[in-house]
């Protein structure tokens, strides 16, 4: 097998560009990719790209093309080092509205595809980030941490098999992130779904029979005949159950605010006690993690198992299991997202506060209704737990076989035919 470093397969590799926030003279708007959006860009997601203004001509030199690298080359944390990386699939850049580009905190890489295919290479990069080799090029003496690009480049030796080779161990690789990226799709869609009943029966109150129903007037103002115009204080509880560290074990899984995802419930990845110092919440599965400080507002999701929680997240409770889907909706919702950056407390780190969105309009509708409305949901959030279990079970299928891949541990004859087993019972199972 030949072996080359990144440097001599590389056609074109360019620092990525930040811009300015507005327009001016012979600029282009692009949205760039920052390292905190690959998770996001990996399975299509595009979304919370921003959008910046960058002068024409540099814009055109460093806008990003299908089969781009992207490698995160300053930033990073203790436990997420600099050297990640994003493949710029075709179809990422033809759902773009605008050009794409990457932030100054990065890089893009063009393989020459006569000496190696970009898309293998990417999976070989991902490998030497997820078994730590990458780890050795992050550095941080002061400031942001940064990544020895140039060195890595140089001297990091990279395995390249025959191209038939190269190109069929990234198409079985690059199956698992395929059906990962539709069940994204579906979960958003469910997501979708879930917002929009809650938004026609408890806030438009277009509920099925609403023709029927007299609006009366309440202190919340107009609403049906029969509804009580409660609170969300009087419908869930905030579970203010504090532990410190020596008393968790190190296994316990751990949630921050960096494992919630932007503007889904779909909780698909948390991290282990042992990696905090400081003093966390405990949650059971099923309750809700609400991001409280400003900027994470929008982040609200579901515990799939139990363990503990920064202290930067609200863990609630819904006081009845029969309050449970309308809470989630409701604190998950754009509206209350709203009120709570209107009502938060606070100059430097403004954060929500409990006792005022306790106070939160919520009218509850009669019992028969409810139990409706909790049978059109409850399927919903059912499949989309489903899907998040399958991603989670394709992303440890799929990460505990690249490394066996690269090395060659497993033929790829081997590999197709387990691959293909395994997607098409989830297919089947969809």
């Amino acid at each position: 097998m030949a072996t080359s470093n990144l440097r001599s397969i590389t056609d074109i590799t360019k620092d990525g560009e930040w811009g300015k926030a507005e327009p001016f003279d012979s600029s282009m708007e692009m949205a760039v990719i920052r390292g905190t959006d690959f998770a996001d860009a990996r399975v299509g997601v595009l979304d919370d790209f921003p959008i910046r203004h960058i002068p024409e001509h540099i814009a055109i030199r460093k806008r990003l093309q299908p089969f781009d690298i992207l490698i995160e080359t300053a930033g990073g944390t203790k436990d997420q080092p600099t050297g990640r990386t994003l493949f710029i699939k075709p179809s990422l850049v033809a759902k773009s509205a605008l050009p794409l580009t990457c932030a100054s905190f990065a890089r893009f890489i063009r393989i020459d595809s006569s000496k190696a295919d970009p898309e293998y290479v990417f999976w070989f990069l991902q490998c030497l980030y997820n078994g730590g080799a990458i780890r050795q090029y992050h550095t941080q003496h002061t400031g942001v941490a940064r990544f020895q690009f140039t060195t890595f480049a140089e001297r990091e030796s990279l395995a390249l098999p025959d191209m038939a080779t190269q190109k069929c161990i990234a198409s079985i690789l690059s199956a698992y992130d395929n059906l990962i990226e539709n069940n994204t799709r579906r979960i958003k869609i469910l997501e979708e779904m879930a917002q929009m009943l809650y938004r026609e029966w408890f806030v438009h109150f277009c509920f099925p029979g609403h023709e029927k129903v007299r609006m009366v007037e309440s202190e919340w103002g107009p609403i049906p005949s029969g509804w009580r115009p409660t609170r969300l204080g009087d419908l869930c509880s905030d579970a203010r159950r504090s532990v410190h560290p020596n008393e968790i074990d190190s296994e316990t899984p751990y949630v921050g605010l960096e494992h919630i995802p932007r503007k889904s419930i779909a909780l698909a990845e948390w991290g282990k006690a042992a990696d905090v110092a400081s003093t966390k919440l405990r949650f059971s599965r099923g309750d809700i993690l609400f991001g409280k400080i400003r900027p994470y507002f929008h982040k609200v999701a579901v515990a799939p198992v139990d363990g503990v929680a920064s202290s930067d997240a609200i863990v609630i409770v819904p006081s009845e299991a029969a309050y449970f889907a309308l809470v989630l909706c409701c604190v998950s919702s754009e509206d209350f997202v709203a009120h709570a950056t209107q009502t938060s407390q606070g100059t430097k780190m403004p954060r929500a506060n409990w006792d005022v969105l306790t106070k939160y309009p919520l009218p509850l509708p009669e019992p028969t209704l409810l139990e409706r409305f909790n049978g059109t949901i409850r399927p919903i959030l059912e499949l989309l737990q489903n899907l998040i279990s399958r991603n989670r079970n394709l992303r440890t299928t799929r990460d505990l076989l690249l490394p066996k891949l690269i090395s060659g541990e497993i033929p790829i004859e081997a590999a197709g035919e387990t691959g293909a087993e395994r997607m098409e019972e989830i297919a089947l199972q969809a």
